[in-house]
């Protein structure tokens, strides 16, 4: 810190004083000399090689202090200073005059003062007035005069004795310790200003700042480009010049702030924040902050992708979906075109077909695929709180409902895609919500009335007829045209050949990997039983077959037999009256349903209800029993 700090005298006993101060502290502060005409240039060497700070005396500090932008510390004169130098000019003679700046002055005279002694006290602001100074002191018969350099110069000019105010080293000294607190003052200013531009230059908003005249005095890189300004200087110019709201400007440098203010500019709209600068309750200017239309539509779409998206991500395509039947084929590549176009896709199909995984291959071969898709299952979730999870709440919208609101899955889903699972399930109330979203791309929260623009690709499953459920009226018949504008039919397990096979061997492979079974291949026998099975569940239902299959088997081989155990239980402990008929594989669900022992029974329909998320219809259809027939079973088994 010292290296910026310098010193310049014009007396070249200060100069060696100065030297003695620095070296005794042990700093690394440049002396230099110059005489007067000199100085100027001399001090801007200084600034050149680094000086922050320059310490001067007399009136060289205040001729640095007229043209220097950086700061002047003056070494004071002292009471001491003056006396020695009187005592010293009245051994020559008793017409004494003293000539100095301002702050010698005042010493000076405290030490005539003392001395009760009649001397002449001039005060220089100028140094254009030394010449006429000095020919009215030997007019008045002045004999001696008494300053720094300059008046010491000027005195001999005219035929006066002159005699020099030495500098104390205590007040050299604390000339210095001046320089280090205002340099270390300084820093701290300069380290506030930069920061308080870089957050300027970082702010998502373009910010003008004003002076109490209306005069620009900064403005970062984004409030150029909204004003369409380029790289033209516009510091120092009046607001008018450029910005198009003056009542907000005027109202501001009255001390009166505006938040959320719109203005158009150039056919665009500005969102517009003005702030005054208060200074003991007097405004001294404004900042203002500016954001496009556009800059506010893209950082909201990042805020939802980033914030309200997570964790919302299709993880399946296409490729992943296994089987090679010509059924399962058309299917893929009806899914791959619709993927081309933005219309909503009605996905239809049996239980466990896989009706999710073509919804996430749709979302994730459509250019939509970079952004959220939000999967929603309408049988999942109690009817009481569907359309709050589905188009968000305001704040205090209901009893329990979050302080500050909460966004619903539309807006979740905003720029991606919404998947709607088990649609026929919605509610006949919120069909008609529903429709309006569909048709309006706009929803209102519950408890709501601001309107909330959506941009979302709506794909829905069913494993429903709904042209039955809307003859029956618990569809809407225009909800339904206008989600079936593209229809995607998928196949049951039973139409795609020898698919049964290739995702046996698939799911006995990635469940023996899970569970460390060290399953090595699945026997001819075991897949011949698996193809003779209907799967009234579908893909899912072999799925589960097959987990339980792998668990249960004891061999590097699966069997046949570690089929049928998967079917019945474990066979080491069955209980009495559990033994199953042979022909079990070709029995219809609902017959080897009823022919498991209780126990069996009851696990079978806890874990088709924990699967259907506690809808009776769905758990109904995964086990391949009707509704009467799962009341009645839970009934009998105490369910």
């Amino acid at each position: 810190m010292d290296e910026s700090i310098a010193m310049l005298f014009t007396n070249r006993a200060t100069v060696i004083e100065a030297q003695r101060v620095v070296e005794r502290l042990g700093l690394k502060i440049k002396i230099r000399f110059s005489d007067h005409a000199g100085a100027r240039s001399a001090a801007e060497q200084l600034v050149e090689e680094g000086a922050r700070i320059i310490i001067s005396r007399g009136g060289v500090a205040n001729l640095l202090r007229g043209f220097l932008t950086i700061p002047v510390v003056a070494v004071e004169y002292r009471y001491g200073d003056f006396a020695q130098a009187i005592e010293n000019a009245s051994k020559i003679s008793k017409k004494i005059a003293i000539v100095s700046f301002n702050q010698g002055i005042h010493a000076a005279l405290r030490v005539e003062q003392y001395l009760g002694q009649g001397l002449k006290l001039i005060q220089i602001d100028d140094f254009s007035r030394f010449d006429q100074t000095m020919l009215q002191l030997c007019e008045e018969g002045i004999e001696v005069v008494i300053g720094g350099h300059s008046a010491q110069t000027f005195a001999r000019k005219h035929g006066l004795q002159s005699v020099p105010i030495m500098t104390d080293p205590h007040a050299i000294e604390t000339a210095i310790e001046e320089a280090r607190h205002t340099l270390t003052a300084l820093y701290q200013y300069e380290s506030k200003m930069q920061t308080i531009l870089a957050i300027i230059n970082c702010a998502p908003c373009g910010i003008i700042s004003i002076n109490r005249e209306g005069r620009i005095t900064n403005l970062n890189t984004i409030a150029q480009e909204i004003l369409g300004l380029g790289a033209q200087p516009v510091d120092g110019m009046h607001y008018n010049t450029v910005l198009p709201f003056p009542e907000i400007i005027e109202s501001a440098l009255a001390g009166r702030s505006f938040f959320r203010r719109v203005a158009e500019y150039r056919e665009n709209f500005l969102a517009v924040n003005c702030v005054p600068v208060l200074v003991d309750g007097t405004a001294e200017g404004a900042v203002i902050s500016l954001q496009g239309a556009h800059e506010i539509q893209i950082m909201e779409g990042k805020i939802r992708k980033q914030i309200l998206s997570g964790g919302h991500v299709a993880k399946n395509t296409l490729k992943s979906i296994i089987g090679g039947s010509e059924a399962l084929r058309q299917a893929k590549k009806m899914a791959f075109t619709y993927a081309s176009v933005d219309g909503t896709v009605l996905i239809t199909g049996e239980t466990g077909t896989g009706k999710e995984l073509f919804a996430q291959s749709i979302h994730n071969a459509s250019p939509r695929q970079k952004e959220p898709f939000v999967a929603v299952n309408c049988a999942a979730l109690p009817e009481a709180l569907l359309e709050s999870e589905l188009f968000g709440y305001e704040r205090g919208a209901f009893t329990g409902a979050r302080s500050g609101g909460k966004s619903g899955f539309f807006e979740i889903a905003h720029g991606g895609t919404i998947f709607l699972d088990e649609i026929g399930e919605l509610p006949v109330a919120l069909q008609a919500r529903l429709l309006r979203v569909l048709q309006e791309k706009e929803i209102v929260r519950v408890g709501g009335e601001k309107v909330i623009p959506i941009d979302v690709r709506v794909l829905a499953a069913t494993n429903r007829n709904l042209l039955d459920e809307v003859a029956k009226g618990n569809f809407r018949a225009d909800l339904y045209y206008r989600l079936s504008v593209l229809v995607l039919q998928i196949p049951p397990l039973r139409a795609r050949g020898g698919d049964i096979r290739e995702l046996a061997e698939y799911f006995i492979g990635q469940f023996s990997n899970k569970y460390t079974r060290g399953i090595r291949s699945i026997r001819e026998d075991a897949l011949a039983l698996l193809e003779s099975m209907s799967f009234p569940g579908n893909v899912r239902e072999l799925a589960n077959l097959a987990e339980r299959a792998v668990v249960l088997c004891q061999s590097a081989d699966l069997c046949a037999e570690d089929i049928r155990s998967a079917l019945v239980g474990d066979p080491k402990t069955p209980p009495e009256s559990s033994a199953v008929p042979a022909c079990l594989p070709q029995l219809r669900e609902a017959d080897r349903l009823l022919l498991l022992p209780a126990e069996e029974q009851r696990r079978r329909i806890t874990h088709a209800f924990e699967e259907a998320g506690g809808s009776q219809q769905l758990a109904a259809e995964i086990l391949g029993i009707s509704r009467t027939t799962l009341w009645r079973k839970r009934k009998e088994l105490g369910l």
